[in-house]
C-alpha cells in the first residue's frame, strides 16, 4: 500500500501494531483522561527512499466539566513526536443534549523540509438516539469546516459531513 502523508511517500511494509494505554478519572462533575500511542512495530511504514517513518509516540488528553444533565463543556490535546516531525492539536467543545460543537487548532512541523501546516477545524454533529427503536442503536449526523496553511502558501478550505451509526452492546 503506498500514500502520501505531509507531502512524502509512504508505503506500508508491514502491519502496525499500536498499543494505547488510557488512565481515566470520573467525578461527579469533572472527567480526565490521559493516554498514549505507541508503534510496537519498526518498519512498519517506509519513505520513498525506504527509511523506517514508524517510530512515533502520541500522547493525549481530554478534560469534561459537567455544567447540568444536559450542559457540559471539554477541552482536549494531543501531541506526537516523531522522526518525521513534531505534531499537536488542541481545542474546546460543548454538548448541549445531543447537539455537540467543537473547534481544533493543530500543527504539523515537518523536520525535512521545515515547512510547518497550521489547520483549524470547526465541526458539530446531531444524535439521533434510538434509530428503529432500538435503544442502543445512535445515529450521529457531522458537518465540518476546516483550513490549512502549508507554510507561507494561502489557506485551503475543506469541507465534510458524515452519517455513523453506533450501536452499544
Amino acid at each position: 500500500d503506498k500514500g502520501a502523508y505531509a507531502d512524502m511517500t509512504v508505503e506500508k511494509n508491514k502491519d502496525p501494531l499500536l498499543a494505547r494505554p488510557v488512565v481515566a478519572w470520573t467525578g461527579d462533575t469533572v472527567t480526565v483522561a490521559v493516554g498514549a500511542e505507541l508503534n510496537l512495530i519498526t518498519d512498519a511504514y517506509v519513505d520513498a527512499a525506504g527509511e523506517d517513518i514508524s517510530d512515533w509516540t502520541g500522547y493525549g488528553a481530554t478534560a469534561t466539566v459537567k455544567a447540568n444533565d444536559d450542559l457540559s463543556f471539554s477541552l482536549r490535546g494531543a501531541y506526537r513526536a516523531a522522526d518525521e516531525g513534531d505534531d499537536y492539536s488542541v481545542g474546546p467543545g460543548m454538548q448541549y443534549k445531543n447537539f455537540y460543537a467543537a473547534y481544533l487548532y493543530g500543527q504539523n512541523e515537518d523536520s525535512a523540509s521545515d515547512t510547518d501546516t497550521e489547520y483549524n477545524v470547526v465541526y458539530a454533529s446531531y444524535k439521533i438516539p434510538a434509530v428503529m427503536g432500538i435503544d442502543n442503536f445512535d445515529m450521529y449526523l457531522g458537518a465540518s469546516w476546516g483550513d490549512e496553511k502549508v507554510g507561507d502558501q494561502e489557506a485551503t478550505e475543506q469541507y465534510g459531513g458524515r452519517v455513523r451509526f453506533k450501536y452499544y452492546f
